[in-house]
């Protein structure tokens, strides 16, 4: 199935939001449940993916998501999916791992060679 990468970067409303969820009282497992709940919304409705891996970087992007889709219009729908839900702004790209970019290069007119 094919692999897609989403780059989410907080708006200040969803860095105030999930920063309130971390202070809380007891001390929760804000990140625990974020992950749990994007892995449920891949299995919604006709999306039929899977988030493999959730990542957060000390940068831009502040999460990375890697997931799995049938084909490119759910991994879209998914990433619209994830921006409703949590008010973040999303860059959607395909992922290719080293055999599959194999694959790719196979493919590849020769261009400037001989």
């Amino acid at each position: 199935m094919p692999r897609y990468m989403i780059l989410a970067r907080f708006t200040d409303q969803t860095a105030m939001s999930f920063a309130a969820l971390v202070s809380e009282q007891p001390p929760g497992k804000p990140a625990a449940k974020l992950l749990q709940a994007l892995q449920d919304l891949a299995k919604e409705g006709e999306l039929n993916g899977k988030l493999e891996q959730l990542f957060f970087t000390a940068g831009e992007p502040d999460m990375v998501l890697v997931l799995t889709m049938p084909e490119q219009k759910q991994a879209v729908a998914y990433a619209f999916a994830v921006t409703r839900k949590l008010g973040v702004r999303t860059t959607t790209l395909p992922a290719f791992d080293p055999s599959e970019m194999e694959d790719v290069f196979h493919l590849a007119p020769k261009v400037g060679g001989p």
